[in-house]
């Protein structure tokens, strides 16, 4: 988790995962999670891993490898999708979330020299 504040209505919500699902649940529009208590835990749980393990390789020396694997099992699970997006026909919270990193997925290419 990026370490992020958001200050909305003189209240500080905190973490970049749940700046996403405030956002999401205080402002009108269409919502990041998808209908269906099952389809949200999963959409959850995506986050979760982008944010426990992609996210926390990326600032290890010898992530590069660990980086790769979270890639791999990413891109499975989107196949397995069959939709353009984790979110279905539409970018949802988990692609919100992932598609956040691309700065740093751009800084870790260059770092790493891939």
């Amino acid at each position: 988790t990026v370490p992020v504040l958001l200050i909305h209505g003189g209240k500080p919500v905190r973490s970049s995962l749940n700046i996403i699902l405030y956002v999401d649940e205080a402002f009108a529009g269409p919502s990041l999670l998808p209908a269906g208590c099952h389809a949200r835990a999963v959409a959850r749980y995506w986050a979760d891993f982008i944010d426990d393990t992609l996210v926390e390789a990326m600032y290890k020396a010898e992530g590069r490898n660990q980086a790769a694997a979270a890639i791999e099992v990413l891109e499975g699970a989107l196949r397995e999708c069959s939709k353009p997006f984790f979110g279905g026909d539409n970018a949802g919270y988990v692609d919100v979330v992932l598609g956040s990193l691309l700065p740093w997925v751009c800084a870790a290419d260059a770092t790493w020299g891939t």
